[in-house]
């Protein structure tokens, strides 16, 4: 068994010479994230530094800022630079809030701000998609709103498509957004973010999750229910939305739709009605 040790950072404190931390933004199970002040372009920035330290804390950790360093789109969080010894990630610094505190707060959308939201994480996992990698996180706690932007962060459990790191049978991500073949360890595909895509939208536009559970309920129980159970009629004017959400939770995930597709047709206009709406998505 590998040790992992804990470390704790303080306000005011330099880190890698260069970043002195001024206000503390929030904290997961492996890191914490603060507002720095780069003194040496006089900026400030977001900084991601790990907390607990071990190796496959800091294997996940360095191939999150791999992977980020690759990516540039206006709805991905902006990567500026990062370091290993300590391992840390600066970020550009966005201010507003996350959907899940919005959503927390008792916030509704109007359909109109679901499918902008909905826009863009399509057009955001389109782009990580193209680079071979997959989010695995899709949840609203993980989508910043900005005053004009809408940004996909925390690729904490970001992986490639050819990747081996995880796995068979290992389950990694938030139960609720988790695709049914995911609960139960298959390997994960781009297929899996546009089902978390599809759950996410729907709490949007009903205030609930597709599938409630409980902590205590067995994980193979919840993939059965979400396999068997027929997603939800969304009762909306917007049928392109609606189509969008519902091919993004087909079970089978041959049959869920490309991230590129549903950014397509969210980009248009026009409504059609053909049940070919959404042709399936190679898996």
């Amino acid at each position: 068994m590998t040790s992992s040790s804990m470390t704790s950072f303080d306000l005011g404190e330099i880190i890698a010479d260069r970043y002195r931390l001024e206000g503390r933004i929030g904290s997961g199970a492996t890191s914490d994230v603060f507002v720095a002040m780069d003194i040496r372009d006089e900026r400030q920035v977001a900084v991601k530094l790990l907390r607990l330290r071990g190796p496959q804390a800091t294997e996940r950790f360095i191939r999150e800022a791999d992977a980020l360093h690759f990516l540039e789109h206006p709805s991905v969080v902006r990567v500026l630079g990062h370091h290993q010894d300590p391992p840390l990630l600066v970020m550009e610094l966005l201010v507003g809030e996350t959907l899940g505190k919005r959503l927390s707060a008792g916030w509704r959308p109007s359909v109109a701000e679901v499918r902008r939201i909905a826009s863009a994480l399509a057009e955001a996992l389109a782009h990580v998609h193209a680079h071979g990698l997959i989010h695995r996180d899709i949840k609203p706690t993980n989508v910043l709103l900005t005053r004009d932007r809408v940004v996909l962060f925390d690729f904490g459990l970001v992986r490639g498509l050819a990747s081996v790191l995880t796995r068979p049978g290992q389950v990694l991500g938030t139960i609720g957004y988790l695709a049914p073949e995911a609960i139960l360890g298959a390997h994960p595909s781009p297929a899996t973010d546009l089902y978390a895509l599809g759950c996410l939208l729907q709490e949007l536009l009903t205030g609930k999750a597709p599938t409630p559970h409980s902590f205590r309920e067995p994980l193979r129980q919840i993939a059965e229910r979400a396999l068997h159970e027929a997603p939800v009629a969304l009762d909306i004017d917007d049928h392109v939305l609606a189509r969008v959400v519902q091919s993004c939770l087909e079970p089978d995930p041959a049959r869920r739709p490309t991230a590129a597709r549903v950014a397509q047709l969210l980009r248009e206009r026009e409504r059609p009605s053909d049940p070919e709406l959404l042709p399936p998505a190679p898996c």
